[in-house]
């Protein structure tokens, strides 16, 4: 999807609160107190598509505090290989809701598996 002739951004949240990427060697470490300024200067420049996971550490808690205005944010589940079918929808559904939950809002824009 373009945004006025730019190529749509989805901006990852790992760095947030984990040490995490192929460009953590180069950076200063986690994000943490800087994250609502990096998140501020996302939006300043049209990123409003967010991507995070309950397994990057407090990632989810920190956007949930940080976002404000219109947003859309996907989210994935990691489940456990020994995790059973039968209980396999009732896992993804509070790993959804727990997610929703640190992140302030209501529902999640994708869930990726």
């Amino acid at each position: 999807m373009a945004i006025s002739g730019i190529i749509k951004v989805v901006l990852g949240t790992a760095q947030l609160t984990q040490e995490y990427g192929v460009s953590y060697k180069y950076s200063n470490g986690p994000i943490g107190d800087r994250a609502a300024a990096v998140l501020d200067a996302a939006s300043m420049v049209g990123i409003n598509s967010y991507d995070t996971a309950p397994a990057y550490a407090r990632a989810e808690e920190v956007l949930g505090r940080c976002l404000v205005g219109e947003s859309q944010v996907y989210s994935k589940i990691y489940w456990p290989k020994n995790l059973l079918d039968t209980h396999l929808a009732k896992f993804c559904r509070n790993t959804i809701r727990a997610s929703c939950e640190n992140l302030h809002r209501d529902r999640l824009d994708g869930v990726f598996t």
